[in-house]
């Protein structure tokens, strides 16, 4: 019996320890929820799939947390470690922010950081291409002597991971950060694109992969800069989106000055989409991209054509782009060549784990 009485001292003696010692994870989100990252968030795609809180109530326990969540930020350790460190995160001297009226860089800073530590651990499984050319009409040309109709998202997505250039499709975003249209991004003098975009059309995303590929193309992310798109304009005064963007309408349709435009009068849907197959066929062109330039077009001055261009990109064959670019990037990627931990929060932040 003294045995007993000695082991239940000491588990007593344990558990008033650990009242007295708060958890450090309580603080640790507490710090995290300043910059936007909710507790369930940080649980969810931050930490490991084991992860229990009372881990941390031992010094490597919470060295491990700390660690971790480290690296799928980008920040120091010590940050996240000290509990008087101001939490920051990392600076945006090389971003360049293209955002829409009313939206500022810190409200989709971390959507940014977040991208970019997608990227680089992508990047870890993506060997070095040979040398593509990354003209538009060089692209366009290749894509149409393959014996593609017309320059689509699955064939744009299979040049860029031929030419080295991953492609990925962010779906796990938190909710507290504005959403973007895509990222361009240089690591190491390695190119990378990031799509954010919660459309989920291929000739939506076309249009977006298309742009960033400009950013690439252009020379724009040289140097380990970073463009942002917040939103995807055609009708953008920057200089460098109105370039990316004329790469783009060059890269779709062959022209970089191509409007659509009615020949008669104003389509229905079903009329409008018609057409648009009609002329994919005889153009080579995407016929959802047709429908969409078509509806920006006549909106610049005659109305609002979104919602005919929309309810016509429904009567178009279509497909799952966000899933189209996810299976891409399953099959190019390398996956040995990430650390466990780097492809599990790959893997969740891109949604694979819901597939």
């Amino acid at each position: 019996m003294p045995t007993r009485r000695i082991l239940v001292a000491l588990e007593d003696t344990a558990k008033t320890a650990n009242a007295k010692t708060p958890n450090p994870m309580k603080s640790l989100y507490a710090r995290l929820r300043s910059i936007g990252l909710s507790t369930p968030y940080v649980q969810k795609l931050l930490l490991p799939d084991w992860w229990d809180d009372q881990v941390a109530n031992t010094p490597a326990g919470f060295t491990e947390a700390v660690w971790t969540i480290a690296r799928h930020l980008g920040v120091q350790p010590e940050q996240l470690r000290d509990p008087n460190s101001v939490l920051e995160l990392p600076g945006a001297q090389l971003v360049q922010f293209k955002l829409a009226q009313g939206i500022d860089a810190e409200s989709v800073q971390l959507a940014c950081v977040l991208g970019e530590r997608v990227a680089r651990f992508v990047l870890l499984g993506v060997e070095p291409s040979e040398h593509r050319s990354l003209s538009a009409q060089n692209i366009r040309t290749a894509i149409l002597e393959s014996g593609e109709p017309w320059v689509g998202l699955r064939n744009l997505l299979d040049y860029c991971w031929g030419a080295g250039i991953p492609v990925v499709h962010l779906a796990k975003l938190p909710p507290s950060t504005k959403k973007m249209d895509g990222l361009a991004i240089n690591i190491d003098g390695r190119p990378a694109i990031v799509l954010t975009s919660q459309r989920n059309d291929p000739s939506w995303l076309l249009f977006h992969l298309a742009h960033e590929l400009g950013h690439i193309a252009l020379g724009h992310v040289d140097g380990g800069q970073t463009v942002v798109d917040g939103s995807i304009e055609r009708d953008a005064d920057d200089p460098l989106e109105v370039a990316a963007n004329d790469y783009a309408i060059e890269l779709v349709t062959g022209h970089a000055g191509t409007h659509v435009l009615p020949t008669a009068r104003l389509m229905k849907a079903p009329r409008l989409a018609a057409v648009a197959a009609e002329l994919g066929q005889q153009h080579n062109v995407d016929p959802g991209h047709i429908v969409l330039n078509y509806a920006h077009t006549m909106s610049r001055g005659q109305g609002n054509f979104w919602p005919l261009g929309n309810a016509a990109l429904k009567l178009l064959p279509s497909e799952d782009a966000t899933a189209m670019i996810r299976d891409q990037m399953f099959s190019n990627l390398d996956w040995s060549s990430l650390p466990n931990d780097a492809a599990e929060f790959v893997t969740r932040m891109v949604g694979l784990e819901d597939d």
